[in-house]
């Protein structure tokens, strides 16, 4: 691997060093120091050094879309979630309503009307 190009599979250092960009799964902002033994995490960015690598997991990585944790997101919603999903669906809809409602009165009963001249 080049400075500069992305990590295409999970696999372990065998030979160099380098300083690998895992912002994107870990959200650490500085590169991480990776030499000969260590683990590198595939779709990861290698910033600094060559190395080659030996590729120990093909398909499921923590960046693939079909991965629970990666971008696709977890399967399921929490518990909370759910509910504030739930109370959302009906409270938004029901404000906007009493709005539309609130609204229509005011133009119906609510503004004030210009004088109108009194006979002299």
């Amino acid at each position: 691997m080049r400075p500069g190009e992305k990590v295409p599979v999970d696999g372990v250092i065998r030979n160099g060093s380098s300083s690998i960009d895992e912002s994107m799964l870990t959200g650490e902002s500085l590169p991480v120091e990776k030499k000969a033994g260590d683990g590198v995490i595939g779709a990861t960015i290698n910033k600094t050094g060559a190395f080659t690598f030996e590729a120990t997991r093909i398909g499921r990585t923590p960046c693939s879309p079909d991965h629970p944790d990666g971008p696709g997101g977890a399967g399921s919603k929490a518990p909370i979630q759910r509910l504030a999903d739930y109370i959302s669906g009906i409270f938004v809809p029901a404000v906007i309503t009493i709005g539309l409602i609130t609204f229509g009165l005011w133009l119906s009963w609510g503004r004030p009307r210009p004088a109108s001249p009194s006979p002299s």
